[in-house]
């Protein structure tokens, strides 16, 4: 039978510091290239990429974020010329949150980044190493995920 006790200090501590080592290579890295972006916002820049035009609730749940710190995040980047907000026409009561021509662009800049740093993460890893990773990675992400 498993020590729990155990695997909880040794898995839980690897996954969390795993997670918090790669947020703060690809932020160090974003500032090394002169991008003072973080890994919250680009979280939201990675989302609006695929999907630009949604609400500041959607975007919440998408990226699991709390709404305040989701409205602190917009902010921000609305200052830095990244995103905007504009009025949803059927209902006023909601902004949808669209990337400016600064934020679109900033994709073909931050990607290749962020991909090198992931790729030096994996380094050591075979193909069938990661495939593996990622598929058990999902499966303890989604046995304690909130809707």
């Amino acid at each position: 039978m498993k020590n729990y006790n155990i695997l909880f200090k040794e898995l839980g501590f690897l996954i969390g510091h795993t997670g918090r080592a790669l947020k703060n290579s690809i932020t160090k890295a974003f500032a090394k290239n002169g991008y003072e972006i973080t890994v919250e916002q680009w979280g939201i820049l990675m989302f609006l990429w695929t999907k630009d035009g949604i609400t500041q609730q959607a975007l919440s749940s998408s990226i699991a974020k709390e709404k305040t710190t989701v409205v602190r995040l917009i902010d921000k980047m609305e200052k830095r010329n990244m995103i905007k907000r504009i009025q949803d026409k059927e209902d006023r009561r909601n902004n949808l949150i669209y990337l400016t021509d600064e934020g679109k662009s900033l994709r073909e800049k931050l990607v290749p980044i962020a991909i090198y740093e992931l790729k030096k993460a994996l380094k050591n890893l075979s193909e069938l190493e990661i495939d593996n990773l990622t598929l058990l990675l999902k499966k303890v992400y989604n046995n304690i995920k909130t809707d």
